[in-house]
């Protein structure tokens, strides 16, 4: 007599195990999209608009730079020579570009290393949401001729609608060539009083300010770098703090920007220095961040979000 075959289970079946999977997959896409909902999570960041003043190039010679910001600040004001700063360091001779020394023009090839100029930004100069940078040298006369502080280097770098981590500091940047980090630490700075009133201090009128001190190994000459962030209209100076916040799942609208000045000369003397870095911020810091989108700019896009 043949012995009947067991009966499958419907349980261990190929297709309750299919069954399964799907409804796995079903119930976790209501979840992750109640999720969503409830805790209002971006999946994909928007970038920030420029104020309407804002002026970028779009040449392809030139791009991505901030054309728009005075050469005049106060007492300061973009050298506007050819030939005098920019020294050849190999032949010694003066490198006349197309532009007066006073303004950087940062090649391709670095605007890459910088996170700039990819295809994203370049259809977006002309909708007013790309990345973009300044770099520039402003003299003051009131300086004399020989001063160590009579130049100083201003470099603005805009950021908006990506996930950047913040890679580019004095810090990361100065060792990476060649120079030792001698000290980095916190300082407070008078606020501008015709600064936006997120740039005003509260109650202690002050701002904190990043100053790194950076020594070259082979000559021993140090330079001091001072910089701050401006990250949706707020000031921050700490670059793990903004990484963070940039981090944040429930950020739609973002963008960041780097605010940094330097003498040109070497440090002579560290009090003093700081002394007049001090002085080039109060009259430098308002003018830029008319640049910026300001803290309202982004709530208004936020708000608008459905």
């Amino acid at each position: 007599m043949t012995a009947l075959a067991p009966r499958k289970s419907l349980l261990a079946s190929p297709m309750m195990d299919f069954l399964l999977v799907v409804g796995i997959l079903v119930l976790a896409t209501v979840t992750w999209r109640g999720a969503v909902a409830y805790f209002k999570i971006c999946l994909h960041r928007e970038a920030v608009p420029w104020p309407a003043q804002v002026q970028v190039s779009d040449t392809a010679e030139d791009s991505f730079r901030n054309l728009s910001l005075p050469t005049r600040i106060g007492p300061y004001r973009r050298f506007e020579e050819y030939g005098v700063l920019n020294i050849d360091p190999y032949t010694k001779e003066p490198k006349k570009g197309k532009v007066p020394d006073g303004e950087k023009i940062i090649e391709p090839d670095m605007l890459e290393v910088l996170g700039m100029g990819t295809s994203l930004d370049q259809a977006n100069v002309k909708n007013r949401i790309s990345n973009w940078y300044v770099s520039r040298t402003y003299q003051d006369p009131r300086e004399p001729v020989n001063s160590p502080y009579r130049f100083w280097r201003l470099d603005v770098t805009f950021y908006t609608g990506g996930l950047d981590t913040v890679p580019h500091i004095p810090e990361v940047c100065g060792q990476a060539g060649g120079m030792d980090v001698s000290k980095s630490e916190s300082i407070f700075v008078p606020a501008p009083t015709d600064a936006p009133k997120e740039w005003q201090g509260g109650a202690e009128k002050q701002l904190t300010w990043r100053k790194v001190l950076m020594t070259n190994p082979r000559d021993l000459q140090q330079a001091m770098v001072f910089y701050i962030f401006s990250l949706n209209g707020q000031p921050e100076n700490d670059r793990e703090a903004v990484r963070v916040k940039l981090m944040d799942p429930r950020l739609k609208y973002c963008y960041f920007a780097k605010i940094e000045i330097n003498p040109r000369a070497p440090v002579s003397d560290a009090d003093l220095l700081e002394r007049k870095a001090r002085e080039f911020i109060q009259a430098c810091l308002p003018v830029v961040l008319k640049e910026l989108p300001t803290s309202q700019d982004v709530e208004k896009l936020r708000s608008a979000v459905p």
